[in-house]
């Protein structure tokens, strides 16, 4: 993508209209959005958008490198990914007016920072919003099995692979109880699932395990479904990971 002139991008006008797009998808919207990430420090965001879904808090960060130059797209990409990654948040979405080179393009992919180019956000909203998925009122989340949680999620929406085979990035197979998509809109995400049926208390290692493949994996969420009692150290990393799903606790 190469912009046909020398006028700088408007980039108060590229902003709303990707905010407006997603207010009529059910976002809330904040622009220069203040996160304090796990190290202490406040990192500032050019955009966020939230929104409930049915098993998840999704949470979106933007920056918009707009005007800024091709050669500085490699250190934008790094900084965005590393102030996301402290914040706990991995839906990270670059947009950008500059062509780039399959080497941005790979270090994007590894940092896991989504690039949009301002031909793709003109036609994302010249088109009309997607029609709503018909899904049941909200409620009160419960998983009662892995085939009632597999039913729910087809209600709302969801792409739902059982037993999912997934190749890592570092090559390694995984399986997961349920792999899910969210495709109804053009920021859809990923959840891996498992569920822990152990007749004694839950550690660290169990957790940690499920939490390592989800990230490999590239998993956007990881819900981990559990019966038993977690230890306090698999609860505190759990927190942390936000990967723990009970009964009656939403993952954020």
């Amino acid at each position: 993508m190469q912009r046909n002139d020398m006028r700088p991008t408007d980039r108060l006008e590229i902003e709303n209209k990707v905010a407006n797009y997603l207010q009529l998808e059910g976002y809330h919207i904040t622009k220069s959005a203040k996160i304090i990430g796990q190290s202490g420090v406040g990192h500032v965001f050019d955009m966020l958008a939230e929104a409930d879904d049915y098993l998840i808090h999704n949470t979106i960060v933007f920056s918009f490198a707009l005007n800024s130059g091709r050669d500085l797209l490699g250190s934008i990409i790094f900084n965005f990914s590393n102030q996301a990654y402290d914040a706990g948040i991995n839906q990270r979405i670059l947009v950008i007016d500059e062509e780039i080179d399959r080497k941005v393009k790979d270090l994007a992919r590894q940092k896991r920072v989504r690039i949009i180019d301002i031909k793709q956000i003109e036609s994302l909203t010249k088109s009309s919003a997607p029609e709503p998925v018909a899904v049941p009122a909200k409620e009160k989340l419960i998983i009662e099995s892995k085939e009632q949680l597999v039913k729910s999620l087809n209600q709302y929406g969801y792409r739902v692979r059982e037993n999912a085979g997934i190749q890592g990035k570092s090559g390694v197979d995984y399986t997961f109880d349920i792999f899910c998509y969210n495709d109804i809109d053009n920021f859809g995400y990923s959840i891996a699932i498992d569920f822990l049926d152990s007749a004694t208390e839950v550690n660290l290692d169990q957790v940690s395990l499920f939490d390592t493949k989800a990230f490999d994996s590239g998993a956007d969420y990881k819900v981990l479904v559990v019966k038993s009692k977690l230890n306090r150290a698999a609860e505190k990393f759990a927190n942390q990971a936000y990967s723990y799903l009970s009964d009656e606790k939403r993952c954020r």
